[in-house]
């Protein structure tokens, strides 16, 4: 019995060594080295941003290639931006969308060249503002953890510096993994605004999240809201 144990072990053991040179002799055949770069990693929504996808051997020469461009939120693909051919160098820009202010994306680019493919990926965070806005915003909750179907409110507020509230509107959705599930409104206050909304039963079990795109004096702040519905 102890042999048998002995040799399945053995046998187990160089099974993964030899996935594993696979992948190292899969990896040393790609002749090119790829990287991803651009203007910055905190960008407005919006406006243009420039990004750049390199392919070059190791010399750093120039070698043909094609990129897979990809938007992802949450590990996962919110937005194909394209599939591009290119020689050493491709350059493009991309307006990233006003509901993802404040949140962590990733450009994700998988190049295909000499040998395969190699992905790389160059993470952002949208800026929360707009414009000079000269006031601050917030939104808050009845709990992170709301159960569908069930009334739940919650408060967005906006004030100047003094801390004396000032006239804006709400534009309020309900994201889920980066895309727009809901759009709850888009509502004028002063100093706070309380409303109730119903999360669906088709958000049971998962993460969410409430932003608010307040616009007020002098541009726009993003705020947001995470939960997790029961």
């Amino acid at each position: 019995m102890r042999t048998a144990i002995a040799l399945l072990g053995a046998a187990a053991l160089l099974g993964a060594t030899g996935v594993a040179a696979a992948q190292l002799n899969q990896s040393a055949t790609i002749g090119f080295r790829a990287s991803v770069s651009a203007t910055t990693r905190a960008p407005f929504a919006g406006p243009r941003w420039v990004y750049s996808v390199r392919a070059v051997n190791g010399n750093g020469r120039a070698v043909p290639a094609s990129a897979l461009v990809r938007v992802l939120v949450d590990g996962r693909p919110l937005d194909t931006v394209g599939q591009f051919g290119f020689k050493g160098k491709l350059r493009r820009s991309y307006r990233w969308p006003q509901t993802l202010s404040g949140l962590a994306a990733v450009l994700q680019a998988k190049v295909k060249g000499p040998g395969g493919t190699r992905t790389v990926r160059y993470p952002v965070r949208i800026r929360s503002y707009v414009g000079r806005p000269a006031f601050r915003a917030t939104v808050s909750g009845d709990g992170r953890r709301p159960l569908a179907g069930a009334k739940w409110s919650f408060v967005v507020r906006a004030h100047n510096a003094a801390g004396q509230g000032v006239a804006a509107t709400a534009k309020i959705y309900v994201l889920l993994h980066g895309k727009v599930v809901d759009t709850v409104g888009w509502l004028s206050f002063k100093g706070s605004l309380r409303k109730t909304y119903r999360w669906s039963p088709t958000l049971r079990h998962q993460g969410a999240l409430l932003q608010v795109n307040v616009v007020g004096p002098g541009g726009m702040r993003a705020v947001s809201y995470a939960v997790h519905v029961r």
